[in-house]
């Protein structure tokens, strides 16, 4: 079951560590030792082509503390190059049966740089 309101504010070239916990409906978290996490950001909810990606097998997830179901995204400050306005994320786990699964969704704001 996705998390809904992972929303968070950025501003264009910042560098971003996002703390994710992947927990059930009961609110415990999930064991994601082996899992596959990826994270993007789309133009709007329904977009199916993302705008930045992240994914622990490129390296840009780190699965912080899998057996609590913690992981970190990083951004890099020329991720955001370009961008301002409105957009989504969604982040999936595919565990090691093979099934994927989206843990988060949020509003992402970025605000242009000073």
């Amino acid at each position: 079951m996705a998390k809904l309101g992972q929303d968070f504010t950025m501003w264009t070239g910042e560098v971003l560590e996002l703390v994710y916990t992947v927990t059930n409906a009961a609110g415990a978290a999930v064991n994601i030792t082996g899992c596959t996490v990826t994270w993007g950001l789309f133009a709007s909810d329904t977009s199916a082509v993302s705008l930045i990606s992240k994914s622990t097998t490129a390296g840009n997830i780190v699965l912080t503390t899998p057996a609590s179901g913690i992981y970190t995204v990083s951004i890099a400050a020329a991720d955001s190059a370009g961008l301002s306005g409105n957009y989504f994320c969604r982040t999936f786990v595919t565990n090691t049966s093979n099934v994927k699964i989206c843990v988060a969704v949020g509003l992402v704001t970025i605000n242009v740089g000073v």
